[in-house]
């Protein structure tokens, strides 16, 4: 089987999903309709106090028939981080996984692929991603602090794994 992977995105303040969330399951949907996927996981906890988590509320368009046979929620995580390690642990037998596309920002592909090197490095071969939304100045900019830390995390743990055998 093969599943798309939505990443949550954090709404701004004063709303309830954040449009970019709205075009990731968009194209989830295209893809499940395409028969590209055969189902589809979104991704993401509670983020903003007071509202529901990210996967909730952007399952909340999707038609009834699609959500009982094709879609599963992640509703806990709150980084890609956690959201890799998460959609990982639904995953007992990866033998079954033909494919994960991982829809995201383009500007999170470079961090997100490297996150999944580190954190699942057995999907590589499998791994897909399907960015959707635009560029903004402030995204990049978060974007170009983060790389380097988890880079460097990733470093620290070769090291980790070299002096281990050494």
């Amino acid at each position: 089987m093969s599943f798309a992977v939505v990443f949550g995105k954090k709404p701004r303040k004063g709303e309830r999903i954040h449009p970019e969330l709205k075009l990731r399951v968009k194209k989830a949907l295209e893809l499940l309709d395409e028969k590209e996927v055969n189902s589809i996981i979104i991704t993401g906890g509670a983020t903003r106090k007071g509202l529901p988590s990210e996967a909730d509320v952007a399952a909340e368009g999707i038609p009834s028939f699609i959500k009982d046979h094709h879609l599963h929620l992640e509703c806990e995580a709150r980084s890609t981080a956690e959201r890799i390690l998460n959609v990982k642990k639904m995953f007992t037998d990866r033998s079954r996984i033909d494919g994960l596309t991982i829809i995201t920002g383009p500007y999170h592909v470079p961090r997100t692929r490297l996150l999944f090197r580190y954190l699942w490095p057995k999907i590589l071969p499998r791994l897909s991603f399907s960015p959707v939304g635009p560029y903004s100045l402030r995204e990049i900019i978060t974007e170009a602090i983060l790389f380097p830390i988890a880079f460097i995390g990733f470093i620290l743990s070769l090291l980790k794994k070299f002096f281990k055998d050494v």
